[in-house]
């Protein structure tokens, strides 16, 4: 009946019925969740921000990932057990869309509910550690999506319009030491630190040096918000140094022994070389197959 009522899309009536299953302790199966997020979230293509269209769900306007989210969580209080990996398109969508507001309240809210001191029923033994691999906190907040969250917090940041803007080829003018916050990643892997998610520390050093290359590097980016950071945070390199080791707590990127600028320059040419091994790799695999290709034309298949 669930999975009807999902099919369907009648949103009461889904509230309804897994407040019943609850009252009657039938659990939510695994399927049925699967099931939702098939038909409940939009199709996204692969590397693609997510499109967001408003529409009619059940008479009312809707967003697919926020009446997602609301089932996601009904049925978790309704005594049901959502696996952690049902959560990471949801989360991915939100870094990806910008609304880090909701992807910070909903992090903290999945870091209790999974973590050590959570109240659920299905709570993993506190003797296990969260670095562990099967560990749903570990499972959740992968490397991976620890580094898209720093980034996050940098790219989205830099795509809102400064304070003053040219309105001729969006040229910044604003002042010299104007930047916005771009450690809304690195505060919100924090906050998750203290609810007991283990946070790879070279990670995120990846994804800091990764943006400021991406910065302050040679060359020019082909994605447009890329570009418009590098116009604003052209000539502040130290304030950006600052504003990340006042985020880190400590003196990592300011410091007056750490010369960012060689190390940015390095790893720049290290990017440019490992580049230009895969266009050589690629171009070889063309080579390759071409001479296949003719002969499938020809008609010989072997």
């Amino acid at each position: 009946m669930l999975r009807l009522l999902i099919t369907r899309g009648d949103a009461r009536n889904i509230f309804h019925n897994l407040s019943r299953m609850g009252d009657e302790r039938t659990p939510v199966e695994s399927s049925t969740i699967a099931h939702l997020l098939r038909r409940t979230l939009r199709p996204r293509q692969v590397g693609r921000r997510p499109m967001i269209l408003q529409g009619d769900y059940n008479r009312g306007k809707y967003n697919d990932l926020n009446i997602t989210i609301s089932i996601l969580k009904k049925v978790m209080h309704s005594r049901s057990f959502v696996p952690p990996t049902s959560w990471r398109e949801i989360v991915r969508r939100l870094g990806m869309l910008g609304r880090f507001n909701d992807l910070e309240n909903l992090c903290i809210y999945l870091a209790r509910w999974y973590g050590p001191t959570s109240s659920s029923r299905y709570r993993v033994p506190i003797q296990v550690p969260t670095s562990h691999p099967l560990h749903p906190l570990n499972i959740l907040f992968s490397a991976s999506l620890q580094k898209a969250i720093v980034e996050w917090g940098f790219i989205h940041s830099l795509k809102r319009r400064p304070s003053h803007l040219s309105s001729r080829r969006g040229v910044v003018i604003s002042d010299p030491h104007d930047i916005p916050n771009i450690t809304a990643g690195i505060t919100l892997l924090k906050q998750l630190s203290e609810r007991g998610v283990s946070i790879d520390g070279q990670t995120v050093r990846s994804a800091l040096f990764n943006r400021l290359v991406v910065y302050f590097g040679p060359g020019r980016s082909n994605k447009a918000y890329n570009r418009h950071g590098q116009a604003w945070l052209k000539g502040k390199l130290d304030q950006v140094a600052q504003q990340i080791d006042q985020a880190l707590g400590g003196s990592y990127f300011a410091g007056p022994d750490v010369d960012l600028r060689g190390i940015i320059a390095s790893r720049s040419r290290s990017r440019l070389q490992k580049l230009g091994r895969q266009r050589l790799r690629k171009l070889d695999a063309l080579r390759q197959s071409a001479p296949r290709q003719a002969l499938s034309a020809a008609g010989f298949t072997r």
